[in-house]
């Protein structure tokens, strides 16, 4: 967690990888609990009113919505993607 928070406090994106499908969504929630513990969960966000990203993340929240994967829509919604090879399609 602090290294994902660290890389996000320096500008950078970040991606974490897995072993196992089922470990995409728990590391994800757990990245997203932990950091709503530390009450750092906005900086994992890119929607906030000062964001050059606010923008594109409405558009694709548009798109993310209409997924018919639930884990997808409600991770997003804290500042999340995730994909592991066994996800949905839209």
């Amino acid at each position: 967690f602090e290294v994902v928070l660290d890389a996000i406090r320096h500008g950078h994106q970040v991606m974490v990888f897995v072993h196992a499908r089922k470990e995409t969504v728990r590391t994800a929630e757990a990245i997203r609990d932990l950091a709503m513990k530390a009450g750092v969960s906005e900086e994992l966000r890119c929607d906030g009113p000062d964001s050059p990203l606010k923008e594109a993340f409405e558009q694709y929240d548009k798109q993310i919505q209409k997924s018919r994967n639930a884990e997808l829509r409600e991770l997003y919604a804290s500042g999340f993607g995730i994909h592991h090879a066994g996800m949905l399609r839209p």
